[in-house]
């Protein structure tokens, strides 16, 4: 088999990028759900000045599902990735 990319095959640097990128829908999804929705482009001094403005409850409502979505839809493919990772070193 071709080697990918440091020396690892194709399998493992798939593995290694989905566990990667749910990783970071994860950390994303966890970010909303503390920030009330309202992480996007905002400093930290703007967010507390922002938190309870009823201007932005459009924004806190797409957060919001965002955030619900993906905590619904990821983690079963996390979950899938890091045992298929585990399974591949531990067994391979």
């Amino acid at each position: 088999m071709k080697h990918a990319l440091f020396g690892l095959d194709n399998l493992t640097v798939f593995l290694i990028v989905g566990l990667s990128f749910t990783t970071f829908l994860l950390f994303l999804s966890i970010m909303l759900k503390i920030s009330d929705g309202l992480f996007w482009s905002r400093s930290l001094k703007k967010f507390q000045l922002d938190r309870n403005d009823p201007a932005y409850k459009k924004e806190r409502e797409v957060g919001k599902t965002i955030s619900h979505f993906i905590l619904v839809v990821v983690p079963p493919f996390f979950i899938g990735f890091l045992l298929l990772i585990i399974w591949k070193f531990l067994i391979c």
